[in-house]
């Protein structure tokens, strides 16, 4: 009997201390990321640096310059991967043509340019709808910009510099 009683609590137990682990998993999925705040994510969106104070009425518009913004750039990013894949060709083609690989490396060069003025603008229309208090806030964080790389960007910094110290060492241990 005892043994009985003993059997039912422990399973009684053991079902108790599932249903609370998928009660703390579902709180923990539901919880804000911590990373969320700082950057001001909402749901799965990105919406740049958290900027203190927005209103409903700002919010609408920055999210209406991002939708813009994007729309705009994705056909200048799916250009400069079709170049960059084109360039990958040229470099590993049987039969190396340098005129045409630097003629494909300026192609490229100059996406990045159209890129990087259209990011530009966008920040200015976003600096636009801020207070100057606001403004301010942005534009530290935004001078910061390392901080809003994706994990793709911050790896390849970090693989660029681990390249540049290994051709440093290189270097130095040719001189010795």
């Amino acid at each position: 009997m005892k043994s009985k009683l003993f059997l039912v609590v422990a399973i009684m137990l053991i079902g108790a201390g599932i249903s609370l682990g998928q009660k703390e998993k579902s709180e923990k999925e539901d919880a804000p990321c911590p990373m969320a705040e700082k950057h001001h994510f909402k749901g799965d969106k990105h919406l740049g640096p958290h900027i203190p104070d927005l209103t409903e009425a700002q919010e609408k518009q920055m999210q209406t310059l991002r939708l813009k913004f994007g729309q705009d750039v994705l056909p200048l990013k799916n250009e400069m991967k079709e170049k960059e894949a084109r360039l990958i060709s040229l470099k590993t083609a049987k039969d190396i043509d340098i005129a045409a690989i630097n003629k494909q490396i300026e192609e490229i060069g100059q996406v990045k340019i159209n890129l990087e003025k259209k990011h530009a603008a966008l920040e200015q229309e976003m600096r636009k709808v801020l207070t100057d208090e606001q403004r301010l806030h942005f534009d530290m964080r935004m001078s910061q910009k390392d901080d809003f790389d994706g994990p793709e960007k911050r790896m390849e910094k970090r693989m660029d510099k681990k390249m540049e110290k290994r051709m440093e060492k290189r270097l130095h241990d040719r001189e010795e």
